[in-house]
């Protein structure tokens, strides 16, 4: 052995010998230069892999070339398919509490990034599709790495929200077509409605106001969340925005209201926005041909049906048309309304489906919007 390693030292030493031929040099470093090239190709990779999977199984933490050792805040469940990257309590409101957390489906073999909020956590407040890198997967990599994709809607009211200001014409399926629009989005969440507007729609001008500032820096640092000239955020209170914008005399021409609270029988919209004056100013927001999407969720099955109704009535109140989503996985209800009436109800509705066709195909939503339909109320 001590002989080999001296010939090999011999070896090592003779490629740079000045005092050697130089086509013996040469040849000494072109063995060298191949001898490197093959241990980064074959050695090392089997060598980091199976170091990896060992250490992953004897430890419980994934290895990342980038990242090394997991966080210690990032813990495996014991199913192994959940990784829980972070738990944070917002500083606004110490009772409010999310987690994030990475989940394997093992059937469709995707990754999904979910945001629990502590009290609700059989439901997901945000969930997104991660694009898993080549060569790697769940269980072999930092999933804290892989990239948002922005593109894939997992949940189906989040897809009819979409889908709603096409539908009803506001905005258009032809892009050019949608240049100045303006959008302000009530509550962020992880981000996943407003990014894909500014991915598919990028001549929109989008403005989402979040209350909760923990909840902006959880979707920057973990949903891939971008401040752009076109997509900003603002910290505030939804409602004063709204009340504050409707003095000045602005207007746009998608209002989205996907703001919640913690209540367990009507948590969406959250309470505040069920008040008359803020439909009110709502409405003066709108654009002639504007349109005002609205997130309903009740919880409990006793009320539920009572509590959504009163929802739809207070906004019928105020707009003369309004059409709400029946989705068939999800407890969830999207209404649209518009400030200006139909002449032809029925025909229009008709008109109505066909575009949601169009925008769902159009957009790659025809999947998770299966079954989905939009209703007259």
């Amino acid at each position: 052995m001590l002989l080999r390693l001296r010939s090999l030292r011999r070896f090592l030493l003779g490629a740079f010998q000045s005092r050697l031929p130089f086509e013996q040099r040469l040849r000494s470093g072109l063995c060298i230069f191949l001898l490197v090239i093959i241990f980064n190709l074959l050695v090392s990779p089997i060598f980091c892999s199976t170091t990896n999977i060992i250490y992953n199984w004897y430890f419980g933490y994934v290895l990342d070339e980038n990242y090394g050792r997991l966080a210690p805040e990032s813990t495996i469940e014991e199913n192994r398919n959940h990784v829980v990257h972070e738990t944070i309590c917002s500083k606004l409101f110490p009772d409010s509490c999310f987690s994030v957390v990475d989940v394997f489906d093992e059937k469709k073999n995707e990754v999904n990034r979910a945001l629990l909020v502590k009290g609700f956590d059989s439901e997901y407040d945000t969930m997104v599709r991660l694009r898993k890198p080549n060569g790697l997967d769940f269980r072999n990599s930092d999933t804290r790495t892989w990239k948002i994709d922005h593109r894939a809607i997992t949940s189906q009211y989040i897809a009819a929200m979409i889908a709603a200001p096409f539908m009803v014409g506001t905005l258009s399926l032809d892009n050019s077509m949608n240049v100045r629009k303006t959008m302000l989005n009530i509550g962020l969440g992880g981000g996943s409605l407003d990014m894909f507007f500014h991915i598919i729609a990028p001549g929109v001008n989008i403005t989402v106001v979040e209350l909760d500032p923990t909840m902006v820096e959880l979707a920057q640092r973990w949903f891939g969340i971008v401040e752009n000239a076109h997509r900003r955020t603002v910290v505030g209170d939804g409602i004063k925005v709204i009340e504050k914008t409707a003095r000045e005399n602005h207007t746009y021409d998608v209002i989205v209201v996907d703001a919640c609270d913690l209540s367990h029988n009507l948590p969406c919209p959250a309470a505040g926005f069920r008040d008359e004056n803020v439909i009110v100013n709502i409405k003066k927001l709108l654009t002639p041909m504007g349109c005002v999407v609205v997130n309903l969720l009740a919880l409990e099955s006793e009320t539920m049906e009572k509590e959504t109704d009163s929802v739809v009535e207070l906004l019928k109140s105020h707009f003369p048309v309004c059409v709400k989503a029946w989705l068939p996985d999800e407890l969830n209800i999207p209404v649209v309304c518009l400030p200006y009436a139909l002449e032809n109800s029925d025909i229009s509705l008709l008109l109505y489906r066909k575009r949601f066709e169009m925008a769902s195909a159009q957009f790659g939503l025809n999947v998770v919007l299966k079954n989905a339909i939009f209703r007259g109320v």
